[in-house]
Order: C-alpha cells, then structure tokens, then sequence
C-alpha cells in the first residue's frame, strides 16, 4: 500500500490525540489501518473516544496494528515542501515502512486486541456549518471546567447554545439550530473536535445514541461517551439588570489588560477596576505600581455617582473579550456582582470578580 506521506502524518498527528503512547494498555498505543478499494482507514481510541480517518491511498493494506508512535514519526515530512509517498507491506505479523528509500521494521500489534467498534444505534441529531462552530469551539473550550471529579462542568454543552463554565466564568455561543436535548461533550472529546474542525469547510454532522456521540467533518469521524450529568441552569447564572454600562474597543481594552496584569506576580494577575468618566487598570506590588486609563466609547456612568472599584483576574477578562474585532458591551452591577460582556455577535460572556 503507498499513500502521500506529508497527509499521512497530518492525519496521524490528529489521531495522537487520542491514541496515546504513554497508556498502560497496549491497544490505545497504537492505530488500527486497513486499506481496499483506494481509501486506507485509520483509527485511533482510548476506550472513552474513537477517532477515524480515511485517505486515498494506492494498493491494498490487510487489518494491522502498528504503534502511533514511531509511525508518526517516520512518516514525517523532511521539509514544508517536500511530499513523496510511505509503503506500508505487512507480513507475519511484521510491518515493513519505506520512507524515501529508508527501509524499517515495526511489530504489529494483535488486530483481535484491538477494542471493536461500537454497534449503538445513532439517531442524527444535527447539521451544522463546520467554520462558525470552530469559532465558538475556541471562544467556549478555555472555560470548560478542567477538574474531572466535577463532570457536570468538565464538559461542553450543546443545547440551545454552546456554553461553558469553570465555576468562575461563563461562556456562550449561539447555535444554528438548537438541539432537542442537552448533549454534554467531556473536554477532552471537545479538544480533539477542535482539532478535528480546524480548517475544515462543508458541514459536520452530529449523530447520538443513548450514551455516545458520534460527529463526521472532511475525513474525520470522532465518536465519544457522553457526559451523564445536569449542566448548571444558564439563566441563574447571566446577571440582570445591571445599571451602569460601558462600550469599549474590545481589542485595545484586552491589550490594556494585558499591560497592567503581567506586572502582577499574583498567580491569578489581579487587576484593580475603578469606573467612572474612564475605566482605570491597575496593579501594584511591593516595588512595581501600574495603572492605564482606558477611553469608552460609551458610558452612562453617572459622573455624581460613586465609583465603581472592582477586581478581575486579567486571563478570565481577556479570554472574555478574545475573537473579537469590533466593539463589546460590559455591564457591571455592585463591587462583587458578576460583570456582563456582550459580544456584537450575540456571545455573552459572565465573569465573577475577585478580591484584589
């Protein structure tokens, strides 16, 4: 069997997300291939996700186990330019690898220890435009909550928006369609969705079972558990009527944050607020005091009323405001209420203050 050998360790370096050389069972280190009919068929799984890819190739390859590890590498490109092929020939539980005329042997893992593949019965569920969804991907996954005792959180959640919490912020997207029942997607399945969505175009197509789910972009087939768990009420957690609202340049506003917070030697870079006429950012330390004023483009501030003065974690505001371009909207209540952020776009983002 010969395939391109700059897409086979594309294709590979995507599914060592989830094939994982480090696991202590032998069977998620390696990937299963199989070729027929001009198309090789790769898998990769850690027992919780199964990811899938096909590419053309020349030639017949039967079902084999080969080790993702050094396959990736000997698969990878010399040079950004350079193409040539890989010629994979398998014999006696022997894989031969040829690689621009270098010749390597790996063993074969047990094609019958390989884990099979699942029989559920999916249903589709949704069709959705790859490119925005990889957008709300990267403005939701910093959020999902990364403690796994804690699955409730730990996870994506597709329903009527896209949301995501860590217990300290909250992010949400609007989806095309909204989706009959909450689906929760755990964080290590969202990140290899992102992976598999960056660049793609076309559609991907969202099927589910009972427990699983299973999501089809380009070449790419992941299918993943399902987290069984309540994802937190969103409406408890958006703030209402917030009275003091204030319009600014979202991409010069992050760049001050920025300025101001890495200064802070503090492991959360806690960022002092004060609102009034403009928004005054500030750190201190023992030897160090920064401060930048920042202009609103909008703010109905009462000039008679007393200051706003509030602290923020400097990372959680600026992934608040990350993705956008143009102008956001922030609302804030009292001191220790949670500020508001309304993206152009009909994002929101909710971000809980902290003592500084």
């Amino acid at each position: 069997m010969r395939i391109n050998r700059r897409a086979l360790h594309g294709v590979l370096q995507t599914l060592s997300r989830v094939a994982d050389p480090r696991s202590t069972l032998a069977a998620y280190q390696h990937v299963h291939l199989v070729a027929a009919d001009g198309k090789l068929v790769l898998t990769a799984t850690d027992g919780d996700r199964t990811l899938t890819a096909d590419l053309p190739c020349d030639g017949d390859l039967p079902e084999t186990c080969l080790p993702v590890k050094p396959l990736t590498t000997l698969s990878k490109p010399e040079s950004k330019g350079s193409d040539g092929y890989v010629v994979i020939d398998v014999d006696d539980q022997v894989a031969t690898i040829i690689v621009d005329g270098v010749t390597s042997k790996l063993a074969t893992f047990p094609v019958e220890d390989f884990p099979a593949g699942n029989e559920d019965d999916f249903s589709l569920v949704a069709f959705w435009p790859a490119a925005p969804l990889a957008e709300s991907l990267a403005f939701c996954l910093p959020t999902v909550c990364t403690d796994v005792t804690r699955p409730h959180i730990a996870s994506l959640c597709l329903h009527e928006v896209m949301a995501s919490t860590d217990g300290h912020r909250l992010h949400i997207c609007p989806l095309p369609t909204q989706l009959q029942d909450e689906l929760l997607v755990p964080l290590q399945s969202a990140q290899v969705l992102q992976r598999i969505l960056k660049g793609a175009s076309g559609n991907i197509i969202i099927a589910r079972s009972e427990d699983r789910v299973k999501m089809r972009v380009g070449i790419f087939t992941l299918e993943s558990k399902v987290t069984d768990a309540t994802f937190p009420p969103i409406d408890q957690v958006i703030p209402k009527g917030h009275e003091t609202r204030i319009v600014v340049d979202a991409a010069g506003f992050s760049k001050a944050l920025k300025k101001v917070g890495s200064l802070s030697s503090d492991r959360l870079k806690g960022v002092r607020m004060t609102i009034n006429g403009v928004i005054e950012l500030s750190s201190s330390e023992e030897d160090c005091e920064s401060k930048v004023m920042v202009t609103p483009l909008e703010n109905n501030h009462d000039a008679e009323t007393p200051d706003i003065v509030l602290g923020v974690n400097m990372a959680y505001m600026v992934d608040a405001l990350a993705r956008d371009k143009g102008q956001v909207t922030m609302e804030f209540g009292k001191p220790l209420d949670p500020i508001l952020v309304r993206h152009e776009d009909d994002r929101l983002s909710v971000v809980m203050p902290m003592r500084v």
